[in-house]
């Protein structure tokens, strides 16, 4: 007996030994893997344009890109006119002027041209207006007006924080003319927001260890009686709490439909689980009557961060800490899009082109590229393009990416330095790095996000300010290697 012991013992000890050895293996491979993807890629790069007129990543020049480091560092920190220093390009940069001739970029219509210019669009005379100690403690969310929420909201924007506040913003005048407190939406703090019909704002309550939940969504219906006239809002809370509270809260949502019967939304978060939901149209009260909340898809095995929905071809995507990408087809009941990349890391958001719907910018956790483009006309799993920047750290779910609404430019911030990088995705060597950094703000960026008609950005920090940052757009700005 005492032999079979040891034998067992030994058995068990190799056992380890070898669990141990192949996870080794494993994450040798998985590193090899992608060493040798990243080679293949560079290699593929190095095809399109001659090696003679390429510069290399290691040696590449700084006078490849338009800079704009510190372009803002010496402006006050709240400042009502235009800058007196405009940030100029880099030399290595020029306008395109050739006698009269100037080079034009490629329209932006409803196929936008990628990675396929030496012309690129630049943001000149940058300007910042920076609010300091906007938020009580630090931002969590900012929406910018989308067409579904209806004209009287064009001027609106809507914030909220990790006070549990929600702030909205007169984009006209450029101050808060209202704020729903901590206490009436009874809830820790305002994890997502989205607009879901005719000024109505949904939003998703933070899921706080410890503390009860009273509602895992409520609807606010906000009201301007005339553009000039402060915002008013009434708070509907729900009871319905279709997702598993025991797993945690939801974490994402978007909106969907709005008709005459009604409209309709998606949550998603902890549980895996994805719910629509549907509200009749609004009562004598004014408040949206629910109909329905019905289970979407359990399809992801992991926490589900980021949902998009295209109408026009009425797919919800989602993707998840599983590092995967579905799309679910909402008439046909079935996956239509499945992407998982393991070696890209988590999904943290879905966003979709303004100007192409079938461009979707999907945002990993990873230290590189994170920033994937896909073309729904194309195989998924192979994005047309990948871009991004270096950091230490996997980059944040708090870190957003933002589209300009001409539908070619891209704007984010980043995991550890206080600055805003702008991406021209048109731009032939866009996946070498960013076009432009733009300083201002001292902490980390959560979100900078271009105005859908505006040539200026809103951007959120981890310093709890928020800046207004006015630009306008070259659009003949040639790349001389």
């Amino acid at each position: 007996m005492l032999e079979l012991e040891r034998t067992r013992t030994k058995y068990a000890k190799y056992c380890e030994k070898a669990k141990a050895s192949s996870k080794r293996i494993r994450n040798i491979s998985k590193k090899l893997e992608r060493r040798f993807r990243d080679l293949s890629e560079s290699t593929a790069a190095g095809r399109e344009t001659p090696a003679s007129e390429r510069p290399t990543m290691m040696s590449r020049p700084s006078s490849d890109r338009v800079t704009q480091h510190n372009a803002l560092s010496s402006l006050p920190n709240k400042s009502s006119g235009p800058s007196s220093a405009n940030p100029k390009s880099n030399s290595s940069f020029s306008n395109g002027r050739s006698g009269s001739s100037r080079p034009r970029l490629a329209p932006v219509n409803d196929r936008v041209a990628v990675a396929a210019l030496d012309v690129v669009e630049t943001l000149t005379n940058v300007h910042a207006d920076i609010r300091n100690k906007t938020f009580g403690r630090k931002p969590r969310c900012m929406l910018h007006h989308v067409p579904i929420a209806g004209p009287d909201m064009e001027e609106v924007m809507v914030t909220s924080a990790l006070d549990g506040t929600i702030h909205f913003w007169d984009l006209e005048r450029r101050r808060v003319t209202s704020t729903i407190p901590k206490a009436p939406t009874n809830m820790p703090w305002a994890e997502d927001m989205c607009w879901v019909g005719k000024n109505t704002l949904a939003v998703a309550s933070a899921h706080k260890e410890g503390v009860p939940m009273p509602h895992q969504l409520m609807l606010v219906h906000v009201d301007k009686a005339k553009p000039t006239s402060p915002v008013t809002w009434t708070i509907q809370s729900l009871d319905q709490k279709p997702h598993d509270a025991s797993k945690g809260g939801i974490l994402c949502l978007t909106g969907m439909t709005e008709d005459r019967s009604g409209i309709s939304l998606a949550t998603a978060g902890m549980d895996k689980q994805i719910i629509r939901w549907k509200f009749m149209s609004a009562n004598s009260d004014g408040d949206c009557v629910p109909s329905q909340q019905a289970l979407v898809h359990n399809k992801h095995t992991s926490t589900i961060q980021g949902l998009c929905y295209t109408p026009h071809n009425n797919v919800l995507f989602s993707g998840g800490c599983d590092c995967k990408v579905i799309g679910w087809n909402m008439e046909r009941s079935e996956v239509v899009y499945d992407y998982k990349s393991k070696e890209r890391g988590r999904i943290n958001s879905i966003t979709p082109n303004p100007v192409d719907p079938n461009l979707l910018l999907v945002c990993h956790a990873t230290t590189n590229n994170q920033l994937s483009l896909h073309d729904l006309r194309q195989r998924f799993d192979d994005p047309v393009l990948r871009f991004g920047f270096e950091c230490a750290d996997n980059l944040s779910r708090q870190v957003m990416p933002s589209w300009h609404p001409g539908g070619a430019i891209v704007s984010s911030g980043t995991q550890s330095d206080p600055k805003i990088n702008i991406w021209d995705i048109r731009w032939r060597d866009v996946h070498r790095g960013a076009g432009q950094s733009i300083d201002g703000q001292t902490k980390r960026v959560f979100k900078a996000a271009f105005h859908p008609t505006k040539p200026f950005i809103t951007s959120m920090s981890a310093d709890s300010s928020l800046a207004f940052i006015d630009f306008r757009l070259n659009p003949g700005t040639v790349v001389h290697r």
